[in-house]
């Protein structure tokens, strides 16, 4: 996505949002770039950690609170369904690393590179496992040249898990062991379709295109995707009171 195709997004969702038209596309775009985790491919709508973006598949169900929002506050009335429901339909396509035992799945597409992604790793880590919640986190490679040694690094692992967390560990505390990063000679034919394969899923989210982005159904079985990581560990707890199976 360009630049003007982002500008074009972020216009109409901010007009949905109730935001005034009046905001410089500018500072919406400069605002976009210090918030978000932005890949080669453009600038992504992920909101960082200003908060959670829901998009909930019905938008019919619009939840309690103000209809209008401020740059660091976006309603749940909006969004596309449809991105939901294509990244959801499109899952078993990835490969994913799993945390907990149970029915209910959240499942987080991250970067190695990511900042945001690792914010909300360090933020799960009370619930993962929990009253059957389920982490499935998809590795991509689409920050940074170094994120592909970095994500074969955990896919070509003996315990994915196991390097997975040691990769996130060390990105919150430099002074851990350095997990292992890999040489463009050291990654497989294999990994690099794993990858590969992870990348177009997370593209059915379209315009949501950004890491981390999170993709589960509520209890309603409704498809819901966010982008970004929580505000705080109360909107995080209650967000996965959601999650469904």
């Amino acid at each position: 996505m360009n630049k003007r195709q982002f500008l074009s997004a972020a216009a109409a969702s901010l007009k949905a949002m109730g935001v005034p038209s009046v905001v410089p596309a500018a500072a919406v775009l400069r605002w976009a770039r210090a918030n978000c985790a932005v890949s080669p491919h453009g600038v992504g709508l992920a909101l960082g950690l200003a908060g959670f973006v829901l998009l909930p598949a019905v938008q019919a169900h619009p939840p309690n609170g103000p209809t209008s929002i401020t740059m660091q506050q976006v309603s749940a009335q909006t969004g596309d369904a449809r991105a939901a429901a294509q990244v959801l339909q499109h899952l078993r396509a990835a490969t994913a690393i799993s945390e907990g035992q149970g029915a209910r799945v959240f499942t987080i597409f991250f970067d190695p590179n990511c900042p945001y992604c690792r914010q909300l790793y360090a933020d799960l880590r009370p619930f993962a496992g929990e009253d059957g919640l389920v982490l499935r986190w998809v590795p991509v490679a689409i920050l940074a040249p170094s994120s592909l040694g970095k994500a074969a690094a955990i896919l070509q692992a003996r315990d994915r898990l196991r390097a997975f967390r040691m990769m996130e560990d060390h990105g919150i505390d430099p002074n851990l062991p350095a997990p292992a990063v890999l040489t463009a000679s050291q990654i497989s034919a294999k990994t690099r379709q794993i990858l590969k394969d992870n990348e177009a899923v997370l593209k059915r989210a379209g315009v949501y295109f950004s890491v981390p982005l999170v993709v589960f159904r509520d209890r309603a079985g409704r498809p819901q995707l966010l982008l970004g990581a929580p505000r705080d560990d109360k909107a995080l707890a209650a967000l996965l009171q959601t999650v469904g199976p």
